[in-house]
């Protein structure tokens, strides 16, 4: 599977596990009577947003895992996940509206986005330097061989003379 096609079907995994995430809250609130409640539409964006870290966490790990993962795929990994945040708060605005009739606290939505680009970012981070890390590894094994190569080829000129 092509690189680019496994970003474009990240969102749709992601979206999946949100709304399984803001079910499960959906539910507990409702099994308490408290779905109406001013506080339901910030615990359906709390929920969300739990979920949406975990996604982000998790997935740029399985994307650490690819063999030559290249840096550039890593930007685009990173503009993608970036519009995945913004579009994902946008359905769990929506979506906290519409079943609680209640808006969501707008400075604890944008907290949250916030709170995802800064947890992004740190994984990003540490993907470039583990990256960075197995390239300078490579050549430094690479050299080594070359090395042992040389001084071999060199001692056996010597052991003809």
């Amino acid at each position: 599977m092509k690189f680019t096609k496994l970003i474009e079907d990240l969102e749709i995994i992601i979206e999946y596990k949100i709304k399984d995430a803001i079910g499960r809250t959906i539910s507990e609130l409702n099994r308490r009577n408290m779905l109406t409640a001013a506080f339901a539409s910030d615990d359906i964006i709390t929920s969300g947003f739990i979920e949406l870290n975990n996604q982000i966490i998790s997935n740029i790990e399985e994307f650490s895992k690819l063999k030559l993962l290249k840096k550039g795929e890593i930007i685009v990994l990173k503009k993608q996940i970036n519009i995945i945040i913004e579009n994902q708060s946008i359905l769990l605005f929506g979506e906290a509206t519409k079943l609680t009739s209640h808006e969501p606290n707008y400075l604890k939505l944008e907290h949250f986005k916030k709170e995802s680009k800064r947890i992004m970012n740190l994984q990003i981070e540490r993907l470039l330097r583990e990256k960075k890390q197995k390239t300078i590894s490579f050549w430094w094994d690479l050299s080594k061989i070359a090395d042992a190569r040389l001084n071999s080829g060199h001692r056996e000129s010597r052991m003809r003379q």
